[in-house]
């Protein structure tokens, strides 16, 4: 059948490797416990990093009104 978990990408940032083990749990996914300590290993490094980069929605030819409306639904569904 389909199978489909979703997840924020706030959830994804605050606890990634729990939210990765909470989604093949969801899904009735194995996870090994060599990924399982990657994945801890991965979320340890993540909370040590920090982007130096900012982006502005024109470098990339979007319109925020274009985005809004095209995406509307989605951004009321998980209160963007």
């Amino acid at each position: 059948g389909d199978s489909y978990v979703v997840a924020t990408l706030e959830t994804l940032v605050a606890d990634p490797a729990g939210t990765v083990q909470s989604l093949y749990a969801r899904l009735d996914l194995p996870m090994t416990e060599g990924y399982a300590e990657r994945l801890a290993e991965r979320a340890r490094e993540s909370r040590a990093y920090s982007s130096k980069h900012a982006y502005c929605l024109a470098d990339f030819g979007l319109d925020e009104t274009a985005i809004a409306e095209r995406y509307g639904r989605v951004f009321d569904t998980f209160d963007f």
